[in-house]
């Protein structure tokens, strides 16, 4: 679990699924992160050969992008199950009664 460390990783893991994409972008689709945060989210990833960071030519215009090694999509499956099952969980967890346990009475 080391690999998707910090509160960011699987966010931006997603984000990269379907595109490469610079900060400003994926800033917007990963949403509520600073560019620090996210930054240093991205530094992580690098390091465990998750991200690349690549400065293409746009336009004559240099950019950096941010794309999803093989081992990044690799693990994508797994990040989308997890991401599926906290969004059910979270639904389930909103219609049932508040457990009442010994601490709670």
């Amino acid at each position: 679990m080391q690999l998707l460390e910090g509160k960011w990783a699987p966010a931006v893991l997603i984000a990269l699924a379907t595109r490469r994409r610079r900060l400003a972008g994926l800033a917007n689709a990963v949403g509520g992160a600073s560019n620090k945060v996210l930054t240093q989210t991205l530094c992580r990833m690098r390091r465990n050969r998750l991200v690349v960071k690549r400065v293409v030519d746009d336009d004559g215009h240099k950019t950096t992008v941010y794309a999803l090694t093989a081992r990044g999509r690799s693990l994508l499956p797994v990040v989308v199950e997890l991401a599926q099952w906290a969004h059910a969980d979270a639904a389930r967890a909103a219609t049932r009664p508040a457990h009442r346990g010994p601490a709670n009475r």
